[in-house]
């Protein structure tokens, strides 16, 4: 009787269960709807639009629009593009972002007519990715219209080519432009710096990778003059060239809000000899120098939360100064190609001048002659490094062992992981070397 009661109660104060599950969907507000549909993927948002009529609504309406002609047949994505894009002008519809990426149709015409509608309807928020032309100009070409936005947040470009009126006093009007990404872009511009970083006053994030200057004759310093913004808060680099006024060391200092700066040199001309970064504001500095070396490196960064360089050689540094009361972090990741004294010198060196810190390192073994003596210290206190990593790769695991104890002299880790292949050993080759050490 009593459990009878408490269904019947349960039943009543329990109104929900009374109404369909799609008029509460319905009672969600248009925004909210948009909300949710934006943070799924474009193929999962578009089934929502069948909950009901106020989902399919704010799906018609959504101020983001995201082409990509891979997602429909080759014929009805021009179809498909074109009737949106008209339906958003003639509903008085705003964009707020709007993507297009074409990998397989070569039309630029209908990529610049899709993306100056997007700039008419107010769309702030613009990624191109366009595939290259088989005829004509491969690149595809930004259109002008772009370059007169003054409402444009953020801008990412994807093998495009930025043609910038010839004379030199052109004004951008790019003042809201918080964020440009550009992969494989190629302008006409003498110098990115002086074009884009220094006339965008608002900007907050630059990624350039791969980023060229074709109409360029000679080295020209950029006016600090020009440099008026005060906002750039993260730079990266990926495979710069050297042509460009944004490798010079000296001009760090000039962004006194730069938090971060990512460097990666990859197949570029990046000038690391005598590399000098100086900055109060600089929190963050990552180097992936590859099998580039920096020679002679000098850091006085007051400000540092984490120093990381990746590469295969271990860096040279002069000197490394900071003031930063707070814990911060290095992360060393480099390649041992020589198993030599001066490798394991020149490591002592370097981990001293980063004690302060809280030290990370990886090591990977690549050299070929393994000499089973191990080193012995310089007699001088070993750094607390926080986590020791060695990628044995397909060496013999007593090559390992003679690594890692050779290290031990080195530094005092916390903590050691090592990662090695599983292979045959030759047993009289394991011996012989195994007495050679115990006679030492």
């Amino acid at each position: 009787m009593e459990d009878q009661e408490i269904g019947r109660l349960s039943y009543e104060i329990s109104p929900m269960a009374a109404i369909p599950i799609w008029t509460a969907a319905d009672n969600i507000p248009q925004e909210i709807i948009q909300d949710i549909q934006s943070l799924l993927d474009s193929r999962n948002a578009a089934k929502t639009a069948a909950i009901s009529k106020s989902w399919r609504l704010a799906w018609s309406t959504r101020p983001v629009l995201d082409f990509h002609d891979l997602r429909h047949r080759r014929h009805q994505f021009r179809a498909f593009a074109v009737k949106t894009m008209r339906r958003y002008g003639t509903d008085k519809l705003s964009l707020n972002s709007f993507s297009l990426r074409m990998d397989v149709l070569d039309e630029h015409h209908l990529a610049a007519w899709l993306v100056l509608k997007a700039i008419k309807l107010g769309a702030t928020n613009i990624s191109l990715r366009i595939r290259r032309s088989d005829i004509g100009p491969r690149l595809f070409a930004l259109p002008d219209e772009v370059l007169d936005s003054g409402t444009l947040a953020s801008l990412d470009l994807h093998d495009c080519i930025i043609r910038f009126p010839v004379r030199n006093n052109v004004v951008l009007k790019w003042s809201n432009l918080k964020s440009i990404i550009f992969s494989s872009v190629i302008t006409t511009s003498r110098d990115l710096l002086i074009n884009f970083i220094s006339k965008c006053t608002s900007l907050e994030r630059v990624k350039l990778q791969n980023t060229r200057s074709y109409r360029y004759h000679g080295y020209e310093r950029a006016s600090y003059d020009m440099i008026q913004h005060h906002k750039l808060k993260s730079l990266e680099l990926v495979g710069y060239d050297i042509k460009e006024n944004m490798h010079r060391h000296d001009l760090w200092p000039k962004f006194p809000f730069l938090k971060e700066l990512v460097i990666r040199d990859v197949d570029s001309e990046y000038f690391w000899p005598g590399l000098r970064i100086c900055s109060p504001s600089l929190e963050l500095i990552s180097l992936h120098i590859y099998k580039n070396n920096i020679p002679n490196g000098r850091f006085d960064v007051p400000n540092i939360r984490k120093f990381e360089v990746v590469g295969t050689h271990l860096p040279n540094l002069v000197e490394f100064k900071t003031s930063s009361g707070r814990k911060w972090e290095s992360d060393i990741q480099v390649t041992c190609q020589h198993f030599t004294q001066q490798w394991f010198s020149s490591l002592s060196k370097l981990l001293r001048q980063l004690s302060s810190s809280q030290i990370y390192l990886s090591v990977r073994m690549a050299f070929h002659h393994v000499d089973y003596r191990i080193y012995a210290g310089d007699g001088l206190p070993k750094p607390v490094v926080e986590m020791l990593k060695v990628w044995g790769g397909d060496h013999p695991q007593l090559d390992v062992h003679a690594f890692v104890n050779a290290l031990l002299r080195r530094c005092d880790p916390k903590c050691i992981t090592e990662f090695n292949q599983v292979h045959e050993i030759d047993v009289e080759k394991r011996d012989d070397a195994l007495l050679q050490v115990m006679d030492q």
